[in-house]
């Protein structure tokens, strides 16, 4: 090179500049290559879940260069540190993982490999990617330096070690002793701009910015009437001092109104980014560790009660949330005071008290003053409510000022503030017998799972779907004209009162409304419920009473008062309606709920004598079949408390029910009702599968036959050996188990039932099993 027009800070930064450009890749390269050979690259990024749609998942040009487009041998010089980097955190061996785990900036004193590998990604982003000035002073620059090079040269022990010839260290001096003229300079950073830029238009992809920022606009309207109680400064402080924070409180009671409020303060007064997501994996997709963003997640772990998926995509990004790398990052989510409380919460990193806001707690509830104030907000008479009955006022006292201030309740005075729920059903009452219009299209929008938009509806007045259209005209004995404008013209005249528009779509004004709406409806009509609602929501709303016409008249008037008790009861005459809903959910893999309602006994009787009306094949789809919606059960496996014989038999005779694997889970919904002691159902399924099949080799199928080949679940040698993997970890142990012992456990299992008839012959014919003589005496010895 010939002399340089660089001042010497600006050849410093040049040198950090094409170190990144042209050496820190090469000891990337040559640990990729260590484990994983260009030629075998494309067969393992297919295998492997967050590469190819999880949290790490790659785009086109990345896949392209991986080898998927064409069949080439990928050249991994032509990959950047980026695509390196996220090759070898989820293709390398786990012993690579840096001492803090991945994306975490490792200690002075941590010098594994895998916390080298680390250093080279944020040394990148710190000192080339993310800084404010193409200058470097030479004391700050030999700092660096240095500590580049200590990198380099234990990767370097590592590399050479495994075969590679590579001399990063003399690639570092030379780089380091040369000149660089101010074109190269100029190039190099004009590169480097354009990757900066690239990387920030699509770490939030365009449409999904658009979505944002029509989200927020909504926002901004709604918050103009938001008041700043007596807590927000406390609340707001705790916000800004934590990296997450979850708001929590009853439907009503402000918890959105607030995250949202908070957020856009943070965005006007710090310049924070508002991302609102509604799943928690896009924290790991759009978060950018140097620019300050605040993500909002409303209902977090579920709307009606938790949802276990929620639950465990929140457990899985832990590290994530909690990151002390992203210090310029905000998280606020919230949550309903009856999902909170749930005890599968009480462990979770969520619940620590200082990332907790409980409006309704001693510190934030509204106080006296602040209910005045807001009453004023929304133009409302502040002498409304008399003062001695203000403390009886309802937790859902803002959204309530929402609704008053429309007029729609002013007949029923102060009292509405006390008894909101009353009201409210009340009126949905009189307009069900005034005003059929109006009330059937609230009931259709709430069987439309609270999302309702013109198209939608007009495609459904022909089509009758997914809704028999004409199944609610007759509940509320509504002439069947099929028009679709008197009925987005009821919803757009209910608008502020029970109703609102969100991009193009009707929904209520608050979760509250349609739960009130599906409770005042769904006690009427609950084979509707059962036909239309999400299983969600029949897990969480549907309770079962004792005789018809009975009436609970505690739960009735705590219904009154409290958004928590609106329920559907069902008594003997529903249950066998209830019974072919659950069934339906089994079948289909929506287990959220299932087995909460089996516990009840009336349910679980009706659903038993439901199951001997069905076919072998329903039963096998329902019991036997590994569907993807049925994975969550796993977990709810792990943890459960069973007898000792129901683990035997769980384990010997459905041992292969479970996949445990790193990405998916698996397992058969018969494992349940053996650990729940329902063996009246398991040896139905046993006697029909007789009848169809003439054998019992269905309870012992594996996943699929790709699984049986690929040597995974449980496989059975000539000696009557099985193969299992076990449900904990990644091992696999071998436990010679004849079919005989087996079926002894399923004699030992049918005697411990409620019938004391012993319901297996001791011939074992009865599952298709007859062992030679000298087995049965093998057995007897």
């Amino acid at each position: 090179m010939t002399s340089t027009n660089l001042s010497p800070k600006q050849l410093n930064f040049a040198h950090l500049v094409l170190a990144c450009v042209d050496v820190i890749k090469q000891p990337l390269i040559d640990i990729l290559d260590i484990y994983v050979k260009p030629s075998d690259l494309c067969k393992k990024v297919k295998q492997c879940n967050d590469l190819m749609s999880g949290r790490h998942k790659l785009n086109s040009e990345q896949l392209k260069k991986c080898g998927f487009t064409s069949p080439h041998i990928p050249d991994y010089s032509q990959f950047d540190v980026t695509l390196l980097y996220t090759l070898i955190r989820n293709l390398c061996p786990r012993a690579l993982t840096p001492t803090n785990g991945w994306g975490k900036e490792p200690q002075v004193t941590d010098t594994q490999l895998g916390d080298d590998i680390e250093r080279i990604r944020q040394f990148r982003n710190k000192n080339v990617a993310h800084v404010n000035s193409g200058e470097l002073d030479d004391m700050e620059f030999e700092g660096i330096w240095s500590d580049l090079e200590d990198v380099v040269q234990r990767i370097q022990s590592f590399t050479t070690a495994n075969g590679c010839s590579s001399n990063f260290l003399q690639q570092l001096a030379d780089l380091k002793g040369r000149t660089v003229e101010i074109d190269e300079y100029t190039s190099v950073i004009k590169s480097l701009e354009e990757e900066i830029k690239e990387k920030v238009k699509t770490t939030v992809p365009w449409n999904v910015k658009e979505i944002y920022k029509k989200v927020v606009s909504e926002w901004k309207r709604k918050d103009k009437v938001y008041f700043e109680t007596h807590s927000f400064p406390a609340m707001f402080e705790q916000v800004k001092n934590q990296p997450y924070v979850t708001f929590v409180g009853t439907p009503g009671s402000g918890k959105s109104a607030t995250a949202h409020h908070i957020a856009l303060k943070l965005q006007n007064e710090e310049g924070y980014d508002i991302l609102p997501i509604k799943e928690v994996s896009k924290i790991e997709d759009y978060c950018d560790s140097e620019s300050p963003q605040v993500f909002v997640i409303d209902d977090v772990v579920g709307v009606f009660g938790l949802n276990n998926g929620q639950f465990e995509m929140l457990e899985r990004y832990k590290d994530r949330i909690i990151s002390a790398d992203m210090s310029k990052t905000k998280i606020i989510m919230t949550c309903r005071e009856v999902v909170f409380r749930n005890e599968t919460l009480s462990k979770c990193f969520l619940t620590e008290n200082a990332n907790v806001i409980k409006l309704q707690s001693e510190d934030n509830k509204l106080s006296d003053e602040d209910k005045l104030s807001l009453l004023a907000n929304y133009g409302l008479d502040v002498g409304l409510i008399p003062s001695k009955r203000m403390s009886e006022t309802s937790a859902m006292f803002p959204f309530l000022c929402k609704m008053f201030s429309e007029q729609k309740f002013y007949v029923n005075g102060y009292r509405f503030f006390i008894t909101p729920i009353k009201y409210i059903k009340d009126a949905l009452d009189d307009m069900q017998t005034r005003n059929q219009m109006h009330y059937f299209s609230l009931v259709l929008l709430m069987l439309h799972q609270n999302k309702l938009s013109e198209t939608d509806l007009v495609k459904e007045l022909i089509e009758n779907k997914p809704i028999d259209i004409n199944d609610v005209f007759r509940k509320c004995k509504v002439s069947s004209h099929k028009d679709s404008f008197k009925i987005t013209g009821a919803l757009q005249e209910m608008d502020g009162t029970y109703t609102q528009t969100c991009d193009d779509q009707f929904c209520f004004i608050h979760d509250s409304m349609f739960e009130i709406v599906a409770c005042q409806f769904g006690r009427q009509f609950p084979e509707l419920i059962f036909k239309y609602m999400s299983s969600e929501y029949i897990a969480n709303y549907i309770k079962v009473g004792t005789n018809d016409g009975e009436i609970n008249e505690n739960e009735s008037e705590e219904m009154l008062e409290n958004i928590e008790h609106l329920s559907i009861t069902l008594h003997d005459s529903k249950l066998p309606m209830f019974a072919e809903r659950l069934f339906i959910d089994l079948k289909d893999g929506k287990l959220i709920g299932i087995f909460k309602s089996l516990k009840h006994p009336s349910v679980m009787q009706a659903f038993q004598t439901l199951i001997k009306e069905k076919q072998y094949d329903e039963l096998f789809t329902a019991f036997l079949s590994n569907q993807e919606g049925k994975k969550h059960l796993y977990f709810r496996y792990r943890s459960l408390e069973i007898s000792h014989e129901c683990i035997n038999v769980s384990d010997l005779l459905i041992g292969g029910l479970i996949n445990n694997d790193e990405h998916n889970n698996f397992v058969r919904a018969i494992r349940y009702f053996v650990l729940e002691g329902q063996h009246g159902i398991l040896q139905h399924i046993i006697d029909q599968m007789m009848l169809q099949n003439g054998n019992v080799n269905d309870l012992f199928q594996t996943l699929c036959n790709e699984k049986q080949q690929c040597g995974q679940g449980m496989n059975e040698d000539d000696t009557g050996a099985e193969v299992e993997r076990t449900a904990d970890d990644d091992t696999t142990v071998e436990t010679t188990v004849s079919k005989i012992e087996i079926q002894k456990k399923i004699t030992l299992c049918f005697k411990n039932a409620d019938t004391d008839e012993e319901i297996v012959n001791n011939d074992y014919t009865r599952t298709g099993y007859k062992d030679s003589e000298s087995d049965r005496k093998s057995d007897i010895g």
